[in-house]
């Protein structure tokens, strides 16, 4: 559905009421000494998990992926390295459908596939603020059309200005 009308108090009650949510479900269950880092739609916590989620379902919060809003259980990690808004990695332990760990996994706005596979393979000490990696195409005009030649991504903080 594709509107250019929007009724602006109902669009920010809706995105207030998912802040609450989330903050009071990291600070009653989740706690603020396990708290890693949480974007608008999920929590990565350490501790126990069933104990996590025993405390999130005393609060009302439950686990259940089937049903749309409700929270799910999505990985599991041992290792965890955030440098900024949507710019972490971590080691994830589960497995995959033949059975093998599935390993780093990175997230990182902007990164390109190949660049983050890099990064991959060299683990968490490669994953840091100001490396330059390989793997970004830019576009340049020439004479007749455009270019794509392979510029180097560089992992920065990112800057709001107000």
């Amino acid at each position: 559905y594709e509107s250019k009308e929007f009724y602006r108090p109902f669009a920010s009650f809706v995105t207030a009421h998912g802040r609450l949510q989330l903050w009071n479900t990291i600070i009653y269950a989740i706690g603020v000494d396990d708290f890693l880092y949480c974007d608008t739609d999920s929590i990565y916590f350490k501790g126990n998990v069933d104990e996590k989620i025993n405390n999130m379902n005393k609060i009302g919060e439950t686990v259940d992926k089937t049903i749309l809003g409700k929270w799910d259980l999505e990985t599991h990690f041992n290792a965890f390295k955030v440098l900024g808004q949507k710019k972490y990695m971590y080691y994830n332990t589960d497995k995959d459908k033949k059975g093998n760990v599935k390993g780093l996994n990175l997230k990182c706005c902007g990164l390109p596939e190949s660049a983050r596979k890099e990064i991959c393979k060299q683990g968490f000490n490669e994953f840091y603020l100001g490396k330059n990696v390989e793997g970004k195409k830019q576009r340049v005009k020439v004479v007749g059309g455009c270019l794509l030649i392979n510029v180097n991504f560089k992992i920065q903080k990112i800057m709001f200005a107000m």
